[in-house]
């Protein structure tokens, strides 16, 4: 059981890692769009509002993880809420005792 949780562990971490980049990348890509957006051109307009769109919508799911994890941590008994909202983030640590125990 411990080798799962650790390999859970370095897999949620990795998670956590790959959200944050992305959502530096879609704000990034939402900043590109508004950009294009006040150009003269019309096939650079229409590609910007669909630009926006998609980095909105994507920003939207990124955050979306994290409220999710805190909804999790005010919904649960404190003594547990504090367990699952650190495995939740990769941390895998402390639920491992708390399921020995």
């Amino acid at each position: 059981m411990s080798g799962y949780l650790q390999t859970t562990g370095r897999y949620m971490k990795a998670y956590l890692a790959l959200t944050i980049i992305c959502y530096v990348l879609d704000i990034i890509s939402f900043f590109v769009g508004c950009s294009h957006f006040g150009s003269s051109d019309d096939h650079q307009a229409y590609f910007a509002t669909v630009l926006i769109a998609f980095a909105v919508f994507y920003c939207m799911t990124d955050i979306f993880y994290v409220i999710w994890a805190i909804s999790i941590y005010l919904k649960l008994p404190k003594s547990l809420a504090k367990v699952v909202f650190k495995a939740a983030w990769g941390g895998v640590g402390l639920l491992t005792n708390f399921i020995e125990t």
